[in-house]
């Protein structure tokens, strides 16, 4: 999701590079002008107005104002109310969370940044509210790895790039959210903590490599042993490395799984796992943190 939100972003800016530099040419027919094709008079095309792009500054302003109409919006819903709501509402309640940001912000491509820490920032808050938006439809439903992926996850990246605007870039609010603004920050620890290990597990899961064990196999079965390093800043408790090994259309053939315990950060632990002899193409991950 990460990459694809991150794909479409740069897709954005080329286009919007592309746009902004394209001027208008003749239209030219091949022809040389004749009798029964008199030349015609050329016009000067009315030039276009400039792009006016948004600053830095008025990104982190808008953030604020953001801020701000989220919780202006969901001022009137007591614990009590949104516990009286049923799942759609609810859904419906998140989904206006979230639209209450996006009218404030606008879209991405309206920006034009002079700081190259601040665009990753903005890319980052658009990506968490593209993640939450998503992750609306799953709330108060049984699909809570779903809801975990996006919507979950979409508030940590928020959080983190929240707390990162005000210490870096001197993100405000008004006195009247203040208090807000505090609560959300207190969990910044934790969010910056779960998207840290999320972006671990996604490099982990695209750069693990497993190579056979020779002298661990034997005729029925194969050593495969792998390295896995903690690259994070944060002691893992637990991991799972589930491993499915492919044939040449994808199908899965066999399954095997390892579990890793007490990963401290900047430390590596060998992956060992057997699978039944045979001919495979590949092998996919899926990857589990638990703390």
């Amino acid at each position: 999701m990460r990459k694809r939100a991150a794909a479409r972003f740069l897709l954005w800016i080329v286009l919007a590079g592309l746009l902004s530099g394209c001027g208008r040419f003749p239209f030219l027919s091949g022809q040389e002008p004749t009798e029964e094709t008199p030349e015609k008079p050329v016009t000067e095309a009315t030039p276009e107005p400039p792009v006016e792009w948004k600053t830095d500054e008025e990104f982190v302003s808008a953030v604020g104002r953001a801020l701000e109409a989220r919780w202006d919006y969901s001022k009137p819903y007591t614990a009590k109310k949104l516990s009286q709501l049923s799942a759609a509402e609810y859904q419906d309640y998140l989904r206006s969370c979230v639209e209450a940001e996006e009218t404030q912000l606008g879209s991405i491509l309206d920006y034009r940044f002079r700081d190259a820490d601040l665009a990753a920032l903005a890319q980052r808050y658009f990506f968490a509210l593209s993640l939450q938006r998503e992750g609306a439809e799953y709330a108060r439903t049984n699909s809570v790895t779903e809801y975990n992926r996006t919507w979950a996850l979409g508030y940590n990246y928020r959080v983190a790039a929240v707390y990162a605007l005000t210490q870096e870039f001197s993100l405000q609010v008004g006195e009247d959210y203040a208090s807000r603004l505090a609560e959300l920050l207190s969990t910044h620890y934790e969010a910056a903590k779960q998207v840290a290990l999320h972006e671990y597990v996604e490099e982990l899961t695209a750069s693990l490599v497993y190579e056979e064990d020779a002298e661990r196999s034997t005729k029925k079965q194969t050593c495969f042993v792998g390295e896995v390093v903690n690259t994070t800043d944060y002691d893992i408790k637990s991991m799972s490395i589930g491993v499915s090994f492919l044939d040449g259309s994808g199908k899965i053939l066999f399954q095997a799984s390892d579990w890793i315990s007490d990963l401290r950060s900047g430390q590596s632990a060998r992956s060992t796992i057997f699978a039944e002899n045979g001919l495979y193409a590949g092998m996919q991950y899926s990857i589990s943190i638990y703390q």
